[in-house]
């Protein structure tokens, strides 16, 4: 309903209450509309009106579907399903709309606005770099000095080699190892790109079954995520305030290009828009041989040359 707006919104939590609504979302917080909310109006916020809280159950199949024709009506044809995680404090945010969404991948994007295509907005700017289109980050090409080498023999000297780890970080590489297939004896330069990624950059949310072997011979099961070797730096890094260790860091760390937006600064959908200057800078087609001003083929080349740059 309100997005990246500055103000206090009161006239507007005041009409959803005489609609019949009773709970929002605002800036990412479930409240009440009746309460006494006093927003900052110097602040820019973000405001979702909450339709209906569900069970997922076949018996709520006809409130479900009043709730979400009553969402799409209320916010121009979009919606957020929010999916608790485990606890109130855990959620997934599923976004869905009417209008803008791709049928062939399933995915629902926000409405286009002018703040999208401005990497110094919250609502245009990569995600990654925060619109600045590069990183002070672990460069790949320091962190891997000899590809000749193995990563079971170190060819990632700030990790070590496997060989030479603890039970419990060795545990965890051969565990990501195996469910991916990797080969840790492979020198890091003959290893497929891919599975180089999977090291350095982690697995997405993919789940994992790690495997730890205890000393009586049986085998604990757990499972997890793989963040990757890069993020645990990073992470590593942020932590440390100064000393050796951070100087440590820096050495394998340089300004790159965002991996993200490739140094275009924009968040996914922004990028993947298309404008219609980048259309109309394709070359047009050669006039005709005999084109004169005001002759039959002069018209007939203008309305080719127009035709070709709006198509």
């Amino acid at each position: 309903m309100v997005r990246g707006q500055k103000g206090e919104f009161k006239d507007f939590r005041g009409d959803m209450l005489k609609r019949g609504f009773v709970r929002a979302r605002i800036d990412g917080k479930i409240v009440r509309l009746a309460d006494d909310l006093r927003l900052d109006k110097r602040i820019k916020h973000d405001i979702e009106i909450v339709i209906d809280r569900l069970t997922s159950e076949p018996k709520v199949r006809t409130r479900l579907a009043e709730a979400v024709e009553q969402a799409l009506a209320l916010a121009n044809g979009a919606l957020i399903v929010c999916v608790e995680q485990g606890s109130k404090d855990e959620h997934e945010d599923i976004r869905l709309s009417a209008h803008y969404a791709c049928l062939h991948c399933n995915k629902s994007y926000e409405p286009p606005s002018p703040q999208m295509f401005s990497f110094n907005n919250p609502h245009g700017m990569c995600p990654d770099c925060d619109g600045i289109g590069a990183k002070f980050t672990f460069d790949p090409d320091l962190l891997i000095p000899d590809p000749s080498k193995s990563f079971f023999d170190g060819a990632i000297p700030i990790v070590g080699p496997l060989r030479g780890m603890g039970r419990w970080r060795k545990h965890v590489f051969e565990g990501v190892a195996k469910i991916f297939e990797i080969e840790l004896k492979t020198p890091w330069g003959q290893m497929p790109a891919e599975k180089q990624n999977v090291l350095l950059h982690g697995a997405g949310d993919r789940n994992i079954t790690f495997e730890w072997k205890q000393r009586g011979g049986g085998v604990w099961r757990h499972g997890g995520k793989w963040e990757g070797i890069v993020p645990q730096l990073l992470t590593s890094f942020k932590k440390t305030a100064s000393g050796p260790r951070r100087l440590q860091l820096e050495k394998y760390m340089r300004v790159v290009r965002c991996p993200s937006c490739a140094g275009k600064r924009l968040n996914p959908q922004a990028r993947a828009c298309r404008s219609v200057a980048e259309r109309s800078s394709k070359p047009s087609p050669p006039r005709s041989g005999n084109w004169r001003p005001g002759s039959p083929a002069a018209g007939r080349s203008k309305r080719s040359s127009i035709a070709f740059r709006i198509t």
